[in-house]
Order: C-alpha cells, then sequence, then structure tokens
C-alpha cells in the first residue's frame, strides 16, 4: 500500500488526467460535430444550386440566390471551426488552413453577386449587401466592404441592418484612427435606444471621444454605458453575467478617461476630486479595482506628488478595501524603484497600519502575503548592497532606512515565522551600522537567548555593548597612565558589569578559538575600561594574567605596554627596570619589536637615574655612570641622550676637551639624530671659543644642513658660519659652506656672492687662485661689477682687476673707480684681506693704461689728435683722483708717478712730431714754437705730479721697489733735486745695525714674551693673550690674510681687557701692514709704538724707522729721527752708524 502522502499525489494526478481527458472529449465531439454538419451543409448546398437551374430566371430563383448565400456563409464558419480546431490539434505546430473558409466565403460572394445584379428590386436587398460587405470584409477586401456598407446605409437607411453596417463602418474608421468620422458613424446608432448595437454604440463612443481628447463626452458617453446596464440588470443578479462584466470593464475605463483629463491638466479633473467621482460611479467591490488602476496610472506616468497625496487620502476613505494593500504596494514598489527611501519607508508603516487594522479579514490575506514578500526582497536586497559597501558615502542612512523595513516585516508577520529569527539577526547588523547600539544589542541578544548558543552573534552583541558603553564614556575612552596611588575602590556601572560578563563568558566558551572569536579584543578592553575608571590595581593585575596567559595575542603586548606605563607614570624607576626584565624573558616577544621596546625601558629607567642626577647638579657622577650606561647599552637609543648629557655636565664643571670627545662620540654614532644636532652645535661653540675656526664653520655647516627649519630663522648662524668658513683660509671648507643649499638660501644671496669672490681672488687661502687673472674669470668678474652694487661690487672690481692685462683702457679706468669709490663701506678685514692684490693691481693698471695711449689715442701733428689724447689723459687723472683718497701711501705714490709720466710722456711724444714737410721756413718756426707752448703746461703738470709722488713715497717710507720705481725718473727730471736727496745713498755708510720690520725684530721689541718659542709652543687655552698672538702670527707667516687680520681684532678687544699691551699691539699692527704691501701706513704704527717701550726698546724702533728713511731717500725724516734717538741706549756699533749720518744732517 502506498504512504499517505502518496496516495494524495496519486490522487490529484488522477484528477488532473481526468478533468485533462474529459476537456479533450468534449473538444474532439465538436470537431466531429463540425465536420458532420459541414457534410449536411455541402449536401443541402448541392440540392439548392440544382433547384437554381430548374428555376432559373423564374420568382423563385432569387429566394434560392438569396437561400444558397446563406447557406455558403454558413459552411464557411463551420468550415473556419474546423480549421482552427485542427491547428489546435497539432499543439500550434502547422498554421491555420484556412483555404476551404475563403472558397466558401467566395462562393457566397459570387452568389450574392448575381443576386443583386439580377434582381436589384428584390425586398431582402439590404440583407443581401450586408452579407456581401461581411464576406468581404472577412476575406480582407474592406474597401469593397465599406463601399457595400456604405450603399446599404445610404439606400436603406430603415433597414434593420443599417445600424450594423454602420457600426463596421464606425469599426472601419477607428481602425484608421479616424474617430471624427467614427463619431459621426455612431450617432446614427446612438438615435436608436432600442436597437440591440445601441449600447455598443456609446462605448464606442465614449472611447473615440477619449482618442479626440474629448474626455467630458467620453465620461458622459461611458456613464450612459454604465447606467444602460445597471438598468438591463436591475431586476438580475449581476454576479457571473456577461453584462455584469461589461459594467466592470466601463467602470474600469472612467478611471482611465479620467485620469487622461487630470493628465491634460483640465481643471474639471484634479486628483483629488477622484475619489469622489469613482464613488459617483460605484461604491461596490468594483471601486476598490478603479482605485487601483488610477494608483497605477499616477505611477505609470510619474505623477509622484499626486500619488503620496492618492495613497494617503485612500488609507484614510477607503481603508477597509482589499485593494488598499495593493494601492500601498504601488506606490511602495514605485518609491522603491527610484530610491526614495524615505518615502518608501512611510509606505512601509501604512503597511503595518493596514495589517494592524484588518489582520484578521481573509480578504486581506493576499496582499499581506504580498507585502511581507516585497519587504523581505527590499530589505534582503538592500542588506546585500550594504555589506558590500560598508565604508561608502550615505550608508548610514541607507541602513536607517533598512532597520525601518525590517521593523515594518517583523510587525506583519507572525513571531513563528522561519524568518523572524534571520530578520532578528539582519536588522541587529543594520541597527548596528547606522549606530543605533542599544537596538543592534537587543536583537543580538534575541538571537542568543532564542535558540543556541553562537559565537557570532555573541561577539557581535559584546561589540555592540561596547559601543554603548563608549557613548556613556565607560569604556573606549583613551587610557593614560597612571599611578598605581589614583586606585579607586569604586563599584563599576551594572550595564558595564554586565558586559565584562558576556565577556568572559564569551571567551571561556570560545577558548580553543583563535583570538577574534575567542574575543581578545574586548578582554583587553574591559581591561582598560576598568583601568580608565580608576580600578588600577585590580586592571593591572587582569592585564599582567592576560599577557601571561596568552603571550600570543597581538592584545597581549599593549596589556604589558600599559603595565609598563603605569609603573613609569608611578616613576618607579627602580620596579619598573624590574619589571621590564621580567618581561624580557618571555619567549613568544623575542623576536618582536616589544622586546626592543623592553630593553629601551630598562635603558630609559637607567637614563633617568642619570638624568636625576645632572638636575641634582652631581656632574661628576654624571659622568661615571654615564661611562658604565654607554657600556652596557651601547647602541640603544639612549646611548647618545646620555653621551650628550655627559658632555653637557663636562661643560658644566670647565672640561671642554672631555665636552668636545662626548659630543664627537654622538656625532659618529647618531649622525642624522637630534642629539648629533644639539651635539654639533655645541661642538661648533667650543671650537669657536678656542679660534678653531675651520672645525667650527664645518659644524656649523653640518648643523644648519642637517637642521628641519627654515634657512631665515637662521641667518645669524648663516652669516657667522659663511664667515668662519671664510676665515678658516681653507678653500675646500669656503666652497662647502657657498655650496651648502640652507646657506647660500633666501636672505643671504649679497653675502655668498661676495664670499665668492673672495674665494675667486685667492683670499681663502695663502696663496693667489689658480682662475685669479685668467680671462674668462676677468670677463665673469666684470659682468657681475656691473649687476652688483655695494661692498660686494668692490671686492668683484678687485677680482677683476687680477686680470687687468685682459681687460680694455676704458674697462680698467671704470673698474679703478668702483674700487675707489665703494672702499669706505667694505668691512675692515676684507678692506685687509685686499690690500696686498690692489697694492699691486692698481698701480699695474694705469701703468698698462698709460703704455696703451699710442693705440688708445694715437698723436699726430692734427687739432683732433691732440684733442683727443687731451680727452684721454683727463680721464686717466680722474680716475686717479678717486684712486689718492684709498689709505694708502705706497698705491697714491705709484698712481701720481704713472699719471706724471702720462703728462710728460705726451709732451715728448708731442715735440717729437715732425713738423708739417709742405711749411714754408717762416711757419715751421712758428709750428715749433707753438708746440713749445702747447707743451709746457703738460710738462709742467707732470713735474709736479712727479713731485708729489716722491714727497708721498720719501715721508711715509714706502717699500723700495715702489721708491726705486719713483725716484728713478724723478731724479732724472731734477738733477738738483737728486744731488740733495741721494746724498746719504751715495755716502758709504756702515751697514745698519737693525733687522727688518718681521717677527724676528718683534721679537726684539716685546719684552714680555719670546715670539719664536711661542711660535713652536701649543696653544695655552688658560693664557688668551699668548694664545691669540701665537694665532696671528702663525696666520702672517701663512699669509692668511684674514685671520692676520682677525687675530689683530680679537688683541685689540684682549688689549680692553689688559691681556695685550698698547705698545704689542701696535707693534702687531705695524708688522700687519707693513707685510701686506702697506709699510708705510705700518711703520706710522711702530712710530706711534715707541713711547709704549723701554727706551731701549724705543731706540731700536727708532733706528729701523731711520734705515727705512734712508732707504727712501728722505733726509728731513733721517733728522727728525735722529734727534728722537737716545744716545745712551745705543750700541756702539748703533752710535757709528748713527754718527756716519749725523753730517749728512
Amino acid at each position: 500500500m502506498l504512504p499517505a502522502g502518496f496516495r494524495s499525489v496519486a490522487l490529484l494526478t488522477l484528477l488532473f488526467v481526468s478533468a485533462a481527458s474529459a476537456a479533450d472529449l468534449t473538444e474532439q465531439y465538436e470537431r466531429d460535430v463540425d465536420k458532420v454538419a459541414a457534410a449536411s451543409q455541402e449536401q443541402a448546398i448541392g440540392k439548392l444550386s440544382a433547384l437554381l437551374k430548374k428555376y432559373r430566371n423564374t420568382r423563385q430563383e432569387p429566394v434560392l440566390l438569396a437561400r444558397l448565400a446563406e447557406l455558403q456563409q454558413q459552411q464557411g464558419a463551420i468550415l473556419f471551426r474546423v480549421a482552427h480546431g485542427n491547428a489546435h490539434r497539432t499543439a500550434g505546430k502547422q498554421a491555420v488552413q484556412l483555404g476551404a473558409y475563403n472558397k466558401a466565403m467566395k462562393g457566397s460572394i459570387d452568389t450574392l453577386n448575381a443576386l443583386i445584379s439580377r434582381y436589384p428590386g428584390y425586398e431582402e436587398m439590404p440583407l443581401a449587401y450586408f452579407m456581401r460587405a461581411r464576406a468581404r470584409e472577412e476575406l480582407g477586401d474592406k474597401n469593397s466592404a465599406a463601399k457595400d456598407y456604405s450603399h446599404l446605409v445610404a439606400k436603406f437607411p430603415d433597414a434593420p441592418e443599417t445600424p450594423p453596417a454602420y457600426m463596421a463602418l464606425a469599426e472601419f474608421a477607428i481602425a484608421a484612427n479616424d474617430h471624427s468620422r467614427a463619431v459621426a458613424l455612431l450617432t446614427n446608432v446612438e438615435k436608436l435606444p432600442d436597437n440591440p448595437h445601441y449600447p455598443f454604440a456609446l462605448y464606442k463612443l465614449a472611447w473615440s471621444h477619449f482618442n479626440l481628447k474629448s474626455i467630458h463626452k467620453s465620461l458622459s458617453y461611458i456613464e450612459r454605458h454604465i447606467a444602460y446596464y445597471r438598468e438591463k440588470l436591475a431586476d438580475v443578479a449581476p454576479d457571473g453575467t456577461t453584462d455584469s462584466a461589461l459594467v466592470s470593464n466601463s467602470l474600469m475605463d472612467s478611471a482611465t478617461f479620467y485620469f487622461e483629463g487630470f493628465e491634460q491638466g483640465d481643471s474639471a479633473f484634479p486628483a483629488s476630486g477622484a475619489l469622489k467621482y469613482f464613488r459617483k460611479l460605484e461604491t461596490g467591490p468594483a471601486l476598490g479595482k478603479m482605485l487601483l488602476r488610477f494608483t497605477r496610472l499616477l505611477r505609470s506616468h510619474a505623477h509622484e506628488k499626486e500619488l503620496l497625496t492618492w495613497k494617503d487620502e485612500l488609507l484614510l476613505a477607503e481603508g477597509n478595501r482589499p485593494e488598499i494593500m495593493d494601492v500601498v504596494l504601488t506606490v511602495y514598489e514605485h518609491q522603491r524603484n527610484k530610491r526614495q527611501y524615505p518615502q518608501l519607508i512611510e509606505s512601509a508603516r501604512d503597511m503595518v497600519r493596514i495589517y494592524d487594522a484588518s489582520a484578521r479579514n481573509a480578504a486581506f490575506a493576499e496582499g499581506f502575503r504580498s507585502a511581507q514578500k516585497v519587504l523581505i526582497e527590499t530589505a534582503d536586497g538592500l542588506h546585500s548592497v550594504i555589506q558590500k559597501n560598508k565604508n561608502a558615502d550615505g550608508v548610514k542612512a541607507l541602513s536607517a532606512n533598512l532597520a525601518a523595513i525590517y521593523d515594518a516585516f517583523t510587525r506583519i508577520v507572525e513571531e513563528s515565522d522561519l524568518r523572524v529569527p534571520r530578520v532578528h539577526y539582519n536588522l541587529a547588523e543594520t541597527l548596528f551600522l547606522i549606530g543605533d547600539y542599544p537596538g543592534a544589542t537587543e536583537h543580538y541578544r534575541w538571537v542568543i537567548e532564542h535558540g543556541k548558543w553562537q559565537a557570532d552573534p555573541s561577539i557581535k552583541a559584546i561589540a555592540a555593548r561596547y559601543e554603548v558603553l563608549k557613548q556613556r564614556r565607560l569604556a573606549g575612552v583613551d587610557v593614560a597612565a597612571r599611578p598605581f596611588s589614583e586606585n579607586s575602590d569604586r563599584k563599576p556601572d551594572p550595564i558595564f558589569s554586565e558586559w565584562v560578563s558576556w565577556v568572559d563568558d564569551h571567551a571561556d566558551r570560545a577558548e580553543k578559538s583563535d583570538e577574534k572569536v575567542r574575543g581578545d579584543n574586548f578582554l583587553f578592553e574591559a581591561n582598560r575600561a576598568l583601568y580608565a575608571q580608576g580600578a588600577i590595581v585590580d586592571a593591572t593585575k587582569r592585564m599582567v594574567e592576560f599577557a601571561e596567559s596568552i603571550p600570543a595575542s597581538k592584545y597581549a603586548i599593549p596589556s604589558a605596554s600599559l603595565v609598563l606605563d603605569t609603573y613609569l607614570a608611578s616613576s618607579a624607576w627602580k620596579d619598573l627596570y624590574e619589571i621590564a626584565k621580567a618581561f624580557l624573558d618571555e619567549k613568544a616577544w623575542k623576536k618582536t619589536d616589544f622586546h626592543a621596546r623592553l630593553q629601551s625601558v630598562a635603558a630609559d629607567s637607567y637614563y633617568k637615574i642619570i638624568e636625576g642626577l645632572y638636575k641634582e647638579s652631581r656632574f661628576d657622577d654624571v659622568l661615571k655612570e654615564a661611562e658604565r650606561f654607554v657600556a652596557e647599552y651601547r647602541g640603544n637609543a639612549r646611548h647618545t641622550d646620555c653621551l650628550n648629557l655627559a658632555g653637557k655636565a663636562a661643560l658644566a664643571v670647565g672640561r671642554p676637551d672631555i665636552a668636545r670627545g662626548h659630543f664627537s662620540r654622538v656625532i659618529v654614532a647618531a649622525p642624522q639624530s637630534q642629539n648629533a644636532s644639539e651635539a654639533l652645535l655645541a661642538r661648533a661653540l667650543i671650537s669657536e671659543k678656542r679660534h678653531d675656526v675651520a672645525a667650527a664653520a664645518a659644524d656649523y655647516r653640518a648643523y644648519l644642513a642637517g637642521s628641519k627649519q627654515k634657512p631665515k630663522e637662521f641667518d645669524a648662524l648663516r652669516r657667522k658660519t659663511l664667515f668662519l668658513a671664510w676665515l678658516s683660509a681653507d678653500p675646500a671648507e669656503l666652497r662647502g659652506a657657498l655650496d651648502t643649499p640652507v646657506i647660500c638660501a633666501e636672505g643671504l644671496a649679497e653675502d655668498c656672492d661676495r664670499f665668492r669672490a673672495l674665494a675667486a681672488l685667492g683670499i681663502s687661502g695663502g696663496g693667489a687662485s689658480e682662475r685669479a687673472g685668467n680671462l674668462e674669470q676677468t670677463s665673469a668678474a666684470l659682468e657681475r661689477v656691473r649687476k652688483t652694487e655695494g661692498e660686494n661690487r668692490t671686492v668683484w672690481a678687485a677680482l677683476a682687476l687680477e686680470g687687468v692685462k685682459h681687460l680694455s683702457f676704458r674697462d680698467r679706468l671704470y673698474l679703478l673707480r668702483q674700487v675707489a669709490s665703494g672702499w669706505e663701506d667694505a668691512d675692515p678685514l676684507v678692506k685687509y684681506a685686499l690690500l696686498p692684490n690692489l697694492t699691486v693691481s692698481i698701480p699695474r693698471a694705469f701703468q698698462l693704461n698709460r703704455m696703451s695711449m699710442a693705440q688708445t689715442a694715437p698723436l699726430r701733428a692734427h687739432e683732433k689728435y691732440i684733442t683727443r689724447r687731451v680727452e684721454v689723459i683727463r680721464e686717466i687723472e680722474n680716475a686717479a683722483i678717486k684712486v689718492v683718497k684709498l689709505p694708502w701711501a705706497r698705491i697714491r705714490a705709484e698712481v701720481l708717478n704713472e699719471v706724471a709720466s702720462v703728462y710728460l710722456d705726451f709732451t715728448r711724444e708731442l715735440a717729437a712730431i715732425p713738423a708739417p714737410k709742405d711749411l714754408a721756413d717762416e711757419d715751421k718756426v712758428t709750428y715749433e714754437d707753438t708746440i713749445r707752448k702747447l707743451v709746457l703746461p703738460f710738462e709742467e703738470k707732470g713735474q709736479e705730479m712727479r713731485r708729489k709722488a716722491f714727497e708721498i713715497a720719501s715721508q711715509f717710507l714706502v717699500e723700495e721697489s715702489s721708491v726705486g720705481t719713483i725716484t728713478g725718473p724723478f731724479f732724472a727730471e731734477n738733477p738738483s733735486q737728486s744731488k740733495r736727496f741721494r746724498s746719504l745713498a751715495d755716502r758709504k755708510l756702515p751697514q745698519a745695525p737693525v733687522a727688518t720690520l718681521d717677527l724676528e725684530f718683534l721679537d726684539q721689541l716685546d719684552e714680555n714674551l719670546d715670539w719664536r718659542s711661542l711660535m713652536k709652543s701649543p696653544a695655552d687655552e688658560s693664557k688668551p693673550g699668548r694664545k691669540i698672538r701665537k694665532l696671528w702670527a702663525q696666520a702672517l707667516s701663512d699669509r692668511k690674510w684674514q685671520q692676520v687680520a682677525f687675530f689683530l681684532q680679537e688683541a685689540a678687544q684682549l688689549r680692553d681687557e689688559n691681556a695685550v699691551t698698547p705698545a704689542v699691539l701696535g707693534l702687531m699692527k705695524a708688522l700687519t701692514l707693513s707685510v701686506a704691501g702697506a709699510r708705510g701706513e705700518g711703520l706710522v704704527e711702530l712710530e706711534n709704538a715707541r713711547s709704549g717701550l723701554d727706551p731701549r726698546r724705543g731706540a731700536l724702533a727708532t733706528l729701523l724707522l731711520v734705515h727705512y728713511a734712508v732707504q727712501s731717500f728722505s733726509p728731513p725724516k733721517v733728522e727728525e729721527l735722529l734727534k728722537q734717538l737716545p744716545a745712551e741706549h745705543l750700541s756702539r756699533d748703533e752710535a757709528s752708524y748713527v754718527a756716519a749720518l749725523v753730517p749728512a744732517s
């Protein structure tokens, strides 16, 4: 025996098969009947055709023809059904075969043609025309059919066949979209209210007017159509009848017509008036369908505002109809398609309101099922989208909508529904996503409490409650390490305690799972939250247990880290060191960054102890402990911190060498660190104080190069670095400074430009630059002179004059003027550094210009040539006027000497020009007299300038080379003067018992210092006077001019501090100027310094001055100096030398 379930299926199958078999049998029976009828009809047609032959041209013939046509059309109808039955039996595989049908209809047309043509007066002629028209219409010959219908209505207006003919013609017009003609034709049937075609005419008139956009008439005809059938159905039960269906159909059409009026903007058909109008037509069940039709029309034509208003109106006025749910669903689906989620949520709530009002009404059951289906589909779709796009913009708002939809679903479904748990879970997910954490917690816990425990909803309930706690600042707050002294015994909030119990319970249940499932993060957060609420002791204990029991958890190290920080906050350095050592033994952390941090904490705690010593000014202890720290924690980040601290401690106790050593170790160990930056600055200051300018410059440069601050914030330091790099006299160091971007950046362009010129000039080292004086360098320097101004122009001009031989006549004069004009504005150190170069280049420039006069201004026996030469001489003289304002006697004397030669060369050249050959003897005399008169003033001026040059040279006792250049031509041009001034030089004098003005002579004059031993001994930082004099002397020996000038300035400051006497400073100045090429000014300083010397050393200084005066052909100066010599302080040789000079005085 079959099981009960199978028996039921078998019974249903049997019933279905039986029903299907019965239907097939009925259809087959009808086909068989049609076939028999067709055969019978064929026989009748045959018999009638025989009779027609018999009664041809008799009174019976038209009757027989009419009957034959009727039989033929009946046969056609039967054949039509048979053809369609055969096609149906093949399930559509075979097309409908209408050949027999068409043949029958054509036969009837032939018969009717014979009848109409032969018997036009036949009394049934209207029927004949109607039948022929219908046959032609069936065969598709509508034009011929229309002619027959038109003839019928025109010739036989009162015939019974006329109304259907009008209907047929109207149908043709409607098919052709000629609704105006259709209306005109149908109006003829409208006049016949008793005709069976009348209601159909009304219906077609309604639609034709609708298509003509005449809504008022359209609705009028549909109302008459409805009224007609309602009157007809008044006395019968309407349900299930054809007439009842026609009424329902028209009622639906009325909704369509009204909507069209609304669409047209006709004020007679507002959407707000639709319900009232529809109620006028119907109040029964059909009204619900009308309302739904209108709803769908509003939706399909996108009348969103009216759609919402319409829905709300129906909910209020017709909410008890089953179709109201379909109305709301229609609106809902529109809103869903448009993603109008706020409005969609309101529609979902409408469904809930309908459910609350009609849950027990069986008529609503299908609507509720549809609503549930739509809501869950919408929710699931939104849930999927949200899960895939959790981080996208707008997801939170979308999630709020999803939550509302889930909520609506749960309110229109039984709790026993299998979909409910999933909905609770999804609702919890959604509520969590939108931030409704209390709601999310509730629904996650619902899932846990209404079924088997599951890790997923459990951990998510914990996460949701955690967010609630965070909002109430009971968890998730920033936890700053606090000392144990701030521990509190206050009890936690109940919901927090409940959450902690969930966390612990979850961890126990999921103990063997991975840390994500186990909830290590929440265990960690629970401990942190306890800590934040003041339970520091308990929380620290839990964190230690957690870290030690699950050391592999990613939250173990953060827990241990907070433990360390707590001890750190408690300033328990010894305890912190011990706990760090204990944690260092954990094997799971050996290869982690935390292990390195533990080592760092141990080092930090040790460093803090040393730092405390420093704060207590126990500097010796700092130095001792720092060495021990460095030995134990070499390579640790605190290594350089400790060295830096030791360096500061060494400075504090006055041990700069030790400090320098510590700072150097910092720089080597961590060159890119902040400590290194500080060490560089400190070491640079030590070096600068010790006058190790090269080292100071290098450290300052390295400090600036590694600085993160903007260049302009270091302007003073950048300038100092440039100056020290130049002062170091190390070309590489100066180039390094100039090439450092942070130094030669915004604000220091002018300074860097000046030092580039000094570097090119060779004043960055002891010798001349390899490039100075070459053509390329000279051209570049000249270009810079034209583009710069102030002190820089002076320096670039000096550089350009190094290549004086490459310059043109006027470029030399231009540069000479620039040097002279800018000299007063130049820095004193720069002036001194330029002096050795300018004492050579300036006279050389004038010499070259003098020698190029023949090319620059050729001289001919012609006025324009003479005028041109005079103009050029004036240019030279004008430049000389500026140059002789320079404070150097040697330059003044040599320049005046060259200008004198320019004048005298001019006179000689002019006098040597022969007279023109074609002059008469008397004209030649006149010409020679004119030349003599022209030459005389120039000759006198030249001789006057030569005399002034000689006076300056002899008065200031300038260098022998310059004296020789001047005295040679001067004595040659002035023989009488030569005898007087050469008297001493021509006399045979004993060798001068004096040396030259140099360091050895300085050693003789300085009674307090042995300069020879000073040069060989190391600098003594404890004796600044000796140190400065040593540095100055070394620089002087090395010809490092900027250092010579700088250390002389330093010595001048020490004079103010009584470390260097005024007399010694004067001697240093004398030697400084003399060695640089300004001996005349140096001897003035020597002459002035004598007053600070003892008599014997003063006599030595005077003897040296006498010696230089003899060499400078200056008897007056010799006589003046001899009077100042104390005879009692002279040696025998010195006295002999003086005695030999006296007669000449």
